[in-house]
C-alpha cells in the first residue's frame, strides 16, 4: 500500500531496500541464477543483505533533484528470531546520483539491525557502488561492502567488479569478486568468478549459458556450468 506525491512516495508492507537495489542485484545480470554473485563470494547475501525484502516496514522514496535521490526503509517486525528479515527498529538507507545522461550511477547504502532476542545482535552493513556506461551497451560496475556482526564479532569486506556488454541480441557478462573475513577460522575468505552470455530471443524470453567458480580458502571449491532460459511476465 502506498501514496505517491510531489514530495516523495511512502509505502507500507513488504518493501525493497536501498542496500539490495543500490548496486547489489541491480548490478548483477546473473541475479536469481546459479551464476549470481550474492552468497557466492562476490556480494553479501542473507536475509538482511541482498536476498530478501523488508517485511512489515515503512519505506520513503524521495523525488529526484539534480540527479540525486534517496530512500529510507524502517522495520516494525517483532519476530523474535534471527531469521527475520527486518526486526523492529531496523532500517536501510541509501542515496544515489545518476548523471552524464544516465551513463554514470553512484550510490551508497547502510543497513542497521537489532535482532529481537534476549541478548540482541547488532548488525551493520555499508556499501559504495558505481556503474559507468563507457560505450552504448557496454558498462563496468563495481561495489565495496563492509559488514559487522556483534554476535560473533565477525567483520567482512567484499568487493565486486563486472563487465556487461551488448552486441545486438547477445549480452556477454564477466564478473569477479572476493569476500575477506576478519575471523578466517570461522568464515574463510571466499573468491568468485563468473562468465556467461545472455541471448535475447525477445524482450521477455532469454537464453543463458555460463560458468561460475566459487573457491573457499582451505580447499573447498564449487564449479558450476549452467544452461537455461528465462521467461518474464
Amino acid at each position: 500500500v502506498g501514496l505517491k506525491t510531489n514530495w516523495g512516495t511512502v509505502k507500507l508492507g513488504s518493501n525493497k531496500t536501498a542496500y539490495k537495489y543500490y548496486g547489489g542485484v541491480g548490478y548483477d545480470p546473473f541475479v536469481t541464477t546459479l551464476l549470481e554473485a550474492r552468497g557466492h563470494g562476490g556480494m553479501i547475501g542473507g536475509v538482511f543483505g541482498q536476498n530478501n525484502f523488508a517485511d512489515n516496514s515503512l519505506r520513503y522514496e524521495s523525488p529526484t533533484f539534480a540527479g540525486v535521490s534517496f530512500e529510507v526503509t524502517y522495520g516494525f517486525d517483532d519476530a523474535p528470531t534471527t531469521a527475520s528479515t527486518f526486526d523492529d527498529g531496523a532500517y536501510s538507507a541509501g542515496v544515489q546520483w545518476k548523471g552524464l545522461g544516465g551513463k554514470l550511477h553512484i550510490a551508497g547504502a547502510r543497513n542497521v539491525n537489532q535482532v529481537n532476542t534476549p541478548t540482541g545482535i547488532n548488525q551493520e552493513w555499508e556499501k559504495l557502488a558505481a556503474k559507468f556506461e563507457f560505450i552504448k551497451g557496454h558498462s563496468i560496475a563495481g561495489q565495496y561492502e563492509q559488514t559487522e556482526n556483534d554476535s560473533n564479532s565477525i567483520e567482512s569486506n567484499t568487493w565486486f567488479v563486472g563487465y556487461h556488454g551488448k552486441f545486438g541480441n547477445i549480452r556477454p557478462v564477466v564478473q569477479v569478486g572476493k569476500t575477506e573475513n576478519e575471523k578466517v577460522a570461522v568464515n574463510p575468505d571466499t573468491s568468485y568468478i563468473a562468465a556467461g552470455i545472455w541471448y535475447d530471443m525477445s524482450k521477455t524470453f532469454n537464453l543463458l549459458a555460463g560458468y561460475r567458480k566459487t573457491e573457499i580458502d582451505g580447499g573447498n571449491e564449487t564449479t558450476v556450468l549452467s544452461v537455461g532460459m528465462r521467461k518474464g511476465f
